[in-house]
């Protein structure tokens, strides 16, 4: 006899309650993971899509300020390049007029020596005189007639010394002419040491864009370089500069060291204090002060470098 075993089927309820469970944990899921995913997009979108964001801001940014330091530089090339044509036309000037004076100075020379030739034959001729007085003394008659040659001898002799001041004050002329020219070329020395000393500042700004261009473009090597140039070459001109305008330039050398410093950590600062040296160089050098204008004269003078007053005693080297 065989028995049968039946399985009780499920209740209709408790297919229902399977049923809801199930649905019930498909929506928990799916809620989870539009949650995971909603937050996912989110940190992907900060994390890369505002940085790409801000870093085109950054970067129209600096070709714009790049923009304006290519007029810049080439509007101050123009600048330098007509003051140095007008540096060169005063030159040749100079050089005409000193040719002139030094022909000058020849004829001079000549006439002064003419006039001790002459000078040496009126010594001659005064011996001859006394020589006749004392022949006069014995002889009365003849002594009249040689009193008069020695009065022709002496308007002779204050012709020739008319003729010796008229001499005397061309030279001294003369050297007042050569002194107004060595000024006027002091001047000139002046003039050219300020453009080189400009023509210093825009090459390190130049240096400075390039290095903030590669710290945007990532490549910090370059950028380093391009800032250790510009400080060396600040750094140069330094020591060339009065005392004042030599700090304003070591201000500019501290910042560029200490944005070496935050290299490779955090491009971003290095990039701001580059920027920072950049817009004091474009503001360009300060006034020298008095007191730095009168010691500098006192220091040329003591080393034998031409000043504005006085005759110069050794040329200055452009």
């Amino acid at each position: 006899m065989t028995t049968e075993s039946s399985t009780p089927k499920p209740s209709f309820l408790a297919r229902l309650g399977r049923f809801l469970f199930r649905l019930l944990v498909v929506v928990v899921i799916g809620i989870a993971l539009g949650v995971g995913i909603y937050f996912g997009v989110l940190a992907m979108y900060r994390i890369y899509v505002q940085p790409v964001q801000s870093y085109d801001a950054r970067l129209d940014a600096l070709e714009s300020g790049m923009d304006q330091a290519e007029q810049l530089v080439a509007s101050r090339s123009d600048t330098l390049t007509e003051r140095l044509d007008a540096l060169e036309i005063q030159g040749d000037t100079t050089k005409e007029t000193l040719d002139d004076l030094d022909s000058r100075l020849a004829v001079v020379e000549s006439e002064q020596a003419a006039q001790a030739a002459e000078l040496s034959a009126m010594a001659e001729s005064l011996d001859t005189i006394q020589t006749d007085i004392s022949t006069l003394q014995t002889n009365q008659t003849a002594m009249q007639s040689d009193l008069d040659d020695i009065q022709k001898s002496v308007s002779d002799l204050e012709a020739l010394s008319d003729d010796l001041d008229a001499a005397v004050q061309a030279i001294l002329e003369n050297s007042q002419n050569i002194e107004a020219m060595n000024l006027g070329v002091q001047e000139s020395v002046e003039t050219s040491r300020a453009v080189r000393h400009e023509v210093t500042l825009l090459k390190a700004m130049e240096m400075l864009t390039r290095s903030r261009i590669f710290l945007t473009q990532g490549n910090i090597s370059l950028a380093q370089m391009e800032i250790r140039a510009a400080a060396s070459l600040l750094t140069a001109l330094q020591e060339q500069l009065p005392e004042g305008q030599a700090a304003y330039i070591g201000e500019a050398v501290d910042v560029l060291n200490e944005s070496l410093s935050y290299l490779p950590r955090s491009p971003l600062l290095a990039s701001d204090r580059v920027e920072g040296v950049w817009q004091l160089l474009f503001e360009g050098l300060p006034e020298e002060s008095a007191e730095e204008a009168a010691a500098e004269e006192t220091a040329a003078e003591s080393t034998g470098t031409p000043t504005a007053e006085g005759t110069p005693t050794a040329t200055p080297t452009p």
